[in-house]
């Protein structure tokens, strides 16, 4: 480090394609914005002529960390000691014995991991930026490795409890227990809570279960009031019918997962979202009206959309609304999240974002944007949030998704740079979502 505590490091990479140099000094750019100051060849040669391997063999030795950046090039490079990656590879195997804590890997390619990792690194820890969208966390992490700061603080060792052990005892199904003038086990205690709280965060008040829960389970408001009461009708198969009915993981309710629902992934995988809506129509019915029931959201977390020049991080959230009852009091929604890796100041997210408010145009599915604060929509995307609240709580669009696939006045200029691609895609998808709709009213004819 200088004077000043600026940690100083060397970047080791291999020349693969232009596009990969530019990504390395892109890099770079960020890490001397983080007050780290970084050596790379094109800096040591672009003002004057030098001896290559004794450039890389002093910033080696002399800098605080030697950063590798691993792609599959580099791999075969080092393990045929070719070139200047196969010339560092020659002064780094015998100095990583030594100094394995100032050697810092770094994983670039997106294809089969092991054949990225030079042989004589095999095992060695490294940091995974194969994934655009999840740069910003990358890199949170390399600084933290670069500083010498715990990414996760370390708790604090607390006392020893005092423990019991228990004696095992002969339980009985659920189903069987007799619950009249017993305490309820704690487990099941927040069974049962989660289960009501599945109902009540989709809008669906305790009076009102034994209306919407299915027939065939027999629930009464007898068996609700109060709560242990339901000990003697929840079983497996009403759990499975809420979480089905609700797009609910079964695993959140059993204390096993986090995320609450399940989260599609339609980053470079936009036919995702047309299976899935596909889905839903199977279960809205074909000749159902299915558009007046389903909806979309489309959630930002920022405030102007200026394609490449939107501000970083900005992010773009799709919620999929589906009608699937109603109450004495209103509609009764499930909700299918879009995973939040979408984000519009990276052209290829941006533009899968497009393509979907293209599918959803096809589908002649109705889709609104708003604004949602960036906590907010993290929790929603990271699926340990139920939207109903929020989005009941939403007045007034703030952007009109549409307006980002067609030629008009209402947008900033730059975002038009994609427009062409996006008309040709949406006569595209309007013809495949045509062919698919009439094969499901095909389907549906021949089984009536």
């Amino acid at each position: 480090m200088d004077s000043n505590g600026n940690p100083k490091i060397f970047i080791s990479y291999s020349w693969d394609d232009e596009e990969h140099k530019n990504w390395v000094l892109y890099l770079v750019r960020r890490l001397f914005d983080s007050g780290i100051e970084t050596s790379i060849d094109v800096f040591e040669t672009q003002n004057s002529t030098i001896n290559l391997y004794n450039m890389m063999l002093k910033n080696i030795k002399d800098k605080d960390h030697t950063i590798l950046v691993l792609t599959e090039n580099y791999a075969d490079k080092a393990d045929k000691l070719q070139g200047g990656v196969g010339f560092e590879t020659n002064i780094l195997i015998p100095y990583i014995l030594e100094n394995l804590q100032k050697i810092i890997l770094i994983m670039r390619s997106k294809g089969e991991k092991a054949k990225t990792i030079p042989f004589y690194l095999r095992g060695v820890h490294y940091i995974d930026f194969s994934d655009d969208t999840q740069i910003d966390n990358s890199f949170n992490e390399l600084v933290h490795r670069i500083y010498k700061v715990d990414l996760i603080q370390k708790p604090k060792l607390g006392e020893r409890p005092n423990l019991k052990s228990r004696v095992i005892e002969y339980a009985k199904d659920i189903k069987d227990v007799d619950v009249s003038g017993t305490e309820i086990d704690d487990s099941i205690n927040k069974l049962i809570d989660k289960f009501i709280y599945v109902y009540e965060e989709h809008g669906i008040g305790l009076h009102q279960m034994p209306a919407f829960i299915d027939s065939e389970f027999d629930i009464r408001f007898s068996d609700l009031t109060p709560r242990k009461n339901l000990l003697n009708k929840i079983n497996d198969r009403l759990i499975n019918w809420t979480c089905d009915k609700f797009g609910i993981q079964r695993r959140w309710i059993d204390e096993g997962d986090k995320h609450i629902y399940y989260s599609i992934n339609c980053y470079k995988e936009v036919y995702n979202f047309i299976d899935v809506v596909a889905q839903i129509i199977d279960d809205v019915g074909i000749y159902n009206n299915y558009s007046s029931k389903i909806h979309v959201y489309a959630l930002k977390d920022f405030k102007e959309l200026k394609a490449d020049k939107t501000e970083e991080n900005g992010k773009v959230l799709f919620i999929i609304e589906t009608k699937i009852g109603e109450s004495s009091t209103d509609y009764i929604y499930k909700y299918t999240i879009i995973r939040d890796n979408l984000y519009w100041y990276y052209g290829k997210c941006r533009r899968d974002a497009k393509k979907i408010i293209a599918i959803c145009n096809a589908f002649n599915i109705h889709i609104d944007g708003y604004d949602l604060p960036k906590d907010t929509l993290w929790r929603i995307g990271y699926v340990n949030l139920f939207p109903y609240r929020i989005i009941n709580k939403l007045r007034g669009t703030t952007w009109n998704p549409e307006d980002y696939i067609s030629p008009n006045d209402y947008v900033n200029e730059v975002e038009n740079e994609d427009l062409q691609l996006i008309l040709e895609l949406i006569t595209k998808y309007r013809k495949e979502i045509f062919q698919l709709l009439e094969k499901k009213k095909e389907k549906f004819r021949k089984s009536n």
